[in-house]
């Protein structure tokens, strides 16, 4: 009879860590794909670079831990999914046919991953 309950209390252990490597692979492919997406549409202005234009105006305007948006902590889901779809300032909006929902919700998890989001 212990054996019993220790065997089903082991299935149920295996069971909860598989799911757990399994949603670690998912979001690990997100936030590749959000780096790519990152890269395509959004790095000409906002990477490390003395000549990127929207790091040039983050960092005069809110200062340097502000200036690289990949290192930034503060930026909650809904306002990446705003600006990316309607612009700000000097930034375009991106309509779907150049960055689809998917791309955009991959984009979000790589730069307000869920340890840091505030709200979706």
């Amino acid at each position: 009879m212990m054996i019993q309950v220790w065997f089903k209390m082991l299935q149920k252990m295996i069971f909860i860590l598989g799911i757990c490597f399994i949603t670690k692979g998912v979001f690990a492919a997100d936030r590749v794909e959000g780096h790519e997406v990152f890269l395509k549409w959004c790095s000409a202005c906002h990477m490390d670079s003395p000549f990127a234009p929207a790091t040039i105006r983050l960092r005069y305007s809110k200062g340097e831990e502000f200036a690289l948006l990949e290192k930034r902590n503060d930026l909650p889901a809904y306002y990446i999914r705003a600006l990316v779809r309607k612009g700000l300032n000097g930034m375009p909006l991106f309509r779907k046919t150049e960055i689809n929902d998917k791309e955009l919700e991959a984009l979000v998890d790589y730069l307000a991953p869920v340890s840091k989001e505030v709200s979706k």
